[in-house]
């Protein structure tokens, strides 16, 4: 009880908000509880439980949940997932798959986004949607952005070794853009690799970037600066304003798959894509269209002016080191489909390499 009131005094003083800088800030704050002896006696046991327990709060109504051993079962794949965390890292457990990104002008490879998979050695493969809020909740994100980031750019060198130029998106997430480390963290892989700092894309969803836009859009403007592309993600599934958008310095907007999928059939989709294309362009970005899973779907894009897509119609994410003879086949298809319209020689090629 006693740590219960304390939480929800925490959280009412973090709901009044903040003033930085004559900036007011409104802060939303989940609470994990703890106890000791009753859930453990070592600090990072039970800084675990603790993080454990404030992932089930940013899911529940409550926004304060407090550890409870008599549910143990539930919690011991997540204890297990964050006490792995550093040793995945370290042990190459974490791996990286492509999934290229299609221009639509011409088919050609315009790029590809580093997507995470982690084949834990006991619990198999996990999902990112299972480690990454986890990792997040613990505040162990960086450790895992920071993995991502120097494997990703050795890619980009090993790229660069059989002459593919391709720039590669990597994503970030809210806590990475408060960490004031992270451009010298980037900054210094590029030049440790000798890659041009426009290869890499940073991709931010809008969710990541809305509690701290003023923050956000400083960080991605140094990173800009030192030549990064930058992309907003899942564009009209968060809580973006166009007022945010205008103070967002990106290059790019990515719409999310779930306006994507069921084009051209869905009309409402439609009409919200086709929108989201005219503003984009407007405001000088290019669109990418994620979730592409028909050729239908390829040609309405193209027709509004989409420059680019991804998704399984096109190719499914792939382990990295199967990236270079993916696109060298897909190169000799194109070189063979030379006088062929862009999007009808895309209705069998994906389907031959695959």
């Amino acid at each position: 009880n006693q740590g219960k009131l304390l939480a929800k005094k925490l959280s009412e003083l973090l709901d009044a908000g903040l003033s930085v800088q004559s900036i007011n800030v409104t802060l939303d704050a989940c609470i994990g509880i703890c106890i000791a002896p009753e859930h453990g006696r070592q600090p990072d046991e039970l800084l675990k439980r603790a993080a454990v327990a404030k992932n089930d709060a940013q899911h529940s109504l409550n926004r304060i949940r407090l550890y409870q051993n008599g549910r143990e079962a539930r919690y011991v794949r997540q204890l297990a997932i964050l006490g792995d965390m550093r040793r995945a890292t370290e042990e190459n457990e974490f791996k990286l798959y492509l999934q290229p990104k299609i221009a639509l002008e011409n088919t050609q490879v315009c790029g590809a986004e580093a997507l995470l998979r982690w084949d834990h050695p006991e619990l198999g493969r996990i999902p990112p949607n299972e480690f990454i809020p986890l990792a997040e909740s613990a505040g162990s994100i960086s450790i895992i952005t920071e993995w991502v980031i120097e494997r990703t750019i050795q890619l980009c060198s090993h790229l660069k070794s059989h002459d593919i130029h391709l720039p590669i998106a990597i994503n970030l997430s809210g806590q990475d853009l408060m960490n004031n480390k992270l451009p010298g963290i980037i900054s210094a892989a590029l030049k440790r690799h000798d890659i041009d700092a426009g290869q890499l894309i940073l991709e931010v969803t809008e969710e990541a970037v809305v509690h701290d836009i003023e923050r956000a859009a400083l960080v991605l403007g140094e990173l800009k600066t030192m030549g990064c592309m930058t992309s907003l993600d899942d564009f009209g599934t968060g809580y973006s304003s166009l007022s945010h958008l205008q103070k967002l310095p990106v290059d790019e907007l990515k719409i999310d798959r779930t306006f994507v999928t069921q084009l051209p059939d869905n009309s409402q989709n439609a009409a919200i894509v086709k929108s989201v294309i005219e503003l984009a362009h407007n405001l000088g970005l290019e669109v990418v269209a994620e979730g592409v899973e028909t050729i239908a779907a390829l040609r309405w894009l193209r027709e509004q002016g989409c420059e680019r897509a991804q998704g399984f119609y096109l190719s499914k994410p792939m382990p990295a080191e199967l990236f270079v003879s993916w696109l060298r086949s897909w190169e000799r298809l194109a070189s063979e489909e030379e006088d062929c319209d862009p999007t009808d020689s895309l209705i069998l090629r994906p389907r031959l390499i695959n």
